[in-house]
């Protein structure tokens, strides 16, 4: 649709001003930003509009110059900034140019996962204090298990390790090369912990998990 007006195999899906409107940069700088639901960027004095999307497992790019070419690029790697480097190359290869700068550029060297943050000694409380099932109305429910001096979270089949970063501070790696979350365990007036704060990366303030029971 966005390649050739809106038309599939010379007939009108999508009205043409309504890819217009799409690819509209709006009020965004001239050397990119995001349109109508499209971010944009320039490259070679070309406007190229962009998507980027990733979740544990995957990581997409989609590319398009308007009527021109466009590219679809999926990967099996979590959070990676490759899938938007190789289309960018490939966009750079079909203007004349050799791509692999570019690629390089946005896509870097594939760095290796995070390293846990160093800590010299755990919480003084037991860690069991923290066993127990939180709940979030967005996220859902999320289980921490403890066993001797080690604290695990998990939601479902996802599971990792919680790694001590300070007080009853702890943070784990939500997938391989993604960055690190931090949660915070809260206590009550009568020192039980009833919930956690976990710092995403992402919203201003952080989520609050409550604990279902109280043992």
């Amino acid at each position: 649709m966005l390649l050739n007006e809106g038309k599939w195999n010379g007939m009108e899906v999508v009205p043409p001003l309504a890819i217009e409107k799409f690819l509209s940069t709006g009020g965004s700088g001239k050397r990119g930003g995001y349109g109508l639901g499209i971010g944009f960027t320039r490259l070679r004095e070309q406007t190229v509009f962009e998507h980027l999307g990733a979740i544990g497992g995957y990581s997409a790019a989609l590319l398009v110059l308007p009527g021109k070419w466009g590219a679809i690029v999926l990967t099996n790697r979590t959070g990676s900034p490759f899938p938007e480097g190789l289309a960018f190359a490939l966009l750079d290869r079909h203007l004349g140019n050799a791509g692999d700068d570019t690629l390089l550029k946005f896509a870097g060297s594939l760095a290796p996962t995070a390293e846990a943050p160093k800590s010299s000694a755990p919480p003084a409380k037991a860690l069991t204090d923290f066993n127990g099932t939180y709940r979030h109305p967005a996220w859902g429910d999320f289980t921490i298990e403890a066993s001797e001096l080690l604290l695990r979270i998990r939601m479902g089949q996802f599971v990792a390790s919680l790694d001590y970063v300070g007080a009853e501070s702890f943070s784990f790696l939500s997938a391989p090369g993604w960055e690190r979350l931090k949660i915070t365990f809260q206590r009550d007036g009568d020192k039980r912990v009833n919930g956690f704060a976990m710092e995403d990366g992402t919203n201003p303030a952080a989520q609050i998990f409550t604990k279902l029971k109280l043992k």
